[in-house]
């Protein structure tokens, strides 16, 4: 039983995971709160964390089987091959994503946007950021990881400068 990732229709995520789910499969489908922002109000919403993927665990035959699944686009290759995700990768956006609830206060200190921090605390230790804003305790900071840039929302205890 292998990680794999299907590349969805746009705004599909959701549905593709219900759909497979449905069938019986186990899939994965990271999500993150965000605060959405119209013209008259602001709102806390939820979307994927990776736009137009989903995470399917299986073996190769119902890989195949679940590609035909309607709103797949197709299953991502590296190197001719299926990708494959290791499930320590998977465990660590699981505890990244369930880490950034509820902090305690911090001390304060100053950042001017852009800065560049490393991460000393969580699951995200020993990566660096780029600094975007902050909101009370909290600091948003650009990640890269997997090959993509995230904005994370970590405590400033999690930080040095």
């Amino acid at each position: 039983m292998s990680w794999f990732v299907f590349h969805t229709k746009p705004r599909n995520e959701k549905k593709v995971a219900e759909r497979l789910l449905a069938k019986g499969h186990e899939v994965y489908l990271p999500m993150q709160k965000i605060l959405r922002q119209w013209s008259d109000r602001k709102k806390k919403i939820e979307e994927p964390l990776y736009t137009s993927y989903v995470f399917f665990k299986g073996c190769e035959k119902e890989r195949q089987e679940a590609i035909q699944t309607p709103g797949i686009v197709r299953c991502l290759y590296h190197n001719g091959q299926p990708a494959i995700v290791r499930d320590e990768e998977i465990e660590a956006i699981r505890s990244f994503l369930g880490e950034l609830a509820g902090y305690p206060e911090a001390e304060l200190f100053h950042l001017d946007l852009g800065d560049r921090v490393s991460i000393k605390s969580g699951v995200l230790k020993g990566l660096e950021g780029e600094y975007v804003s902050r909101h009370g305790d909290d600091l948003f900071l650009r990640v890269e990881t997997m090959g993509r840039i995230v904005q994370a929302k970590l405590p400033v205890r999690y930080v040095l400068n």
